[in-house]
């Protein structure tokens, strides 16, 4: 299968780890309803994003700029 964090990608790059659970961004809860797709479907191409993530028992805050899918 595929990893999910794919080596040289803009995750890898903003510091996302393997196991790492996406809680929010820029500050909105994700959940079933509002997804992570549909959180980043208002940013562009070229904007950097918080994200707070869930690693090892506890919360990081990382930035991570958008790139075209390749």
């Amino acid at each position: 299968s595929d990893p999910a964090i794919q080596p040289g990608s803009p995750a890898e790059r903003g510091g996302l780890k393997a196991n790492d659970i996406i809680l929010e961004v820029e500050g909105k809860r994700l959940d079933e309803t509002h997804t992570l797709a549909g959180a980043l479907r208002g940013f562009d191409v070229g904007q950097t994003v918080q994200l707070t993530v869930y690693r090892n028992g506890s919360e990081l805050s990382l930035r991570v700029t958008l790139e075209e899918k390749s």
